[in-house]
C-alpha cells in the first residue's frame, strides 16, 4: 500500500509543471527594451513553441484604464479574480481546469513611459503528462489588451 501511495505522489508531482515561483515578482526585474524582441524568436523545437510570453506596446494611458483593459482581457480569456500589485507594477490572474490543462497562471508586467506603455505578459501552465496544447496563452491575453485599447480609442 505504501508503494502505491508513493507512486501516486511522485506521479502527481511530475504532472504539475507550472512553476509560478519562476516568474519574476516585479516589473523592475524585466528589461523591457531587451524583451521587446521576444515575439520574433523562432525555434524548431516543439517545446519552445509552447512558451507563453508576449510583448506589446500600447499608447500612453493612465493606470486605471490600463487595469480595466487588463482585467477585461483576463475575463475574456477565462481567468477569474485578478490580483493587482501597484508597487511591483504587475497584474496576475489564474484560470482553472480546462482540457489538457490543470491551471494557467498569467502575470502582466507593465511600464508606463512618456511615449507609450510597455506590457510583457508571461504565463505558466500546469498540465497533464501529455505536454499541453501548442498554444501561447500569454499572446491571447496581450492581443485582447491591445484590442481593448484600439476599440476604446476610436470611441
Amino acid at each position: 500500500m505504501r508503494y502505491i501511495f508513493l507512486f501516486i505522489t511522485i506521479f502527481c508531482l511530475g504532472c504539475a509543471t507550472s512553476k509560478v515561483g519562476y516568474l519574476p515578482k516585479s516589473s523592475s526585474e524585466i528589461n523591457f527594451d531587451q524583451i521587446s524582441a521576444v515575439n520574433d524568436k523562432k525555434s524548431k523545437l516543439w517545446t519552445n513553441e509552447t512558451l507563453s510570453e508576449f510583448y506589446i506596446e500600447i499608447p500612453v494611458t493612465d493606470e486605471s484604464s490600463l487595469f480595466e483593459g487588463i482585467n477585461q482581457s483576463f475575463q475574456k480569456n477565462g481567468y477569474k479574480k485578478g490580483i493587482l500589485d501597484v508597487a511591483n507594477q504587475t497584474f496576475s490572474a489564474e484560470r482553472g481546469m480546462r482540457a489538457n490543462e490543470w491551471a494557467t497562471f498569467t502575470r502582466v508586467f507593465y511600464k508606463i513611459n512618456s511615449t507609450n506603455t510597455q506590457l510583457y505578459v508571461q504565463s505558466e501552465i500546469a498540465q497533464d503528462g501529455t505536454g499541453g496544447w501548442r498554444d501561447n496563452r500569454a499572446k491571447k491575453v496581450a492581443i485582447s489588451i491591445a484590442e481593448y485599447f484600439t476599440n476604446n480609442k476610436s470611441e
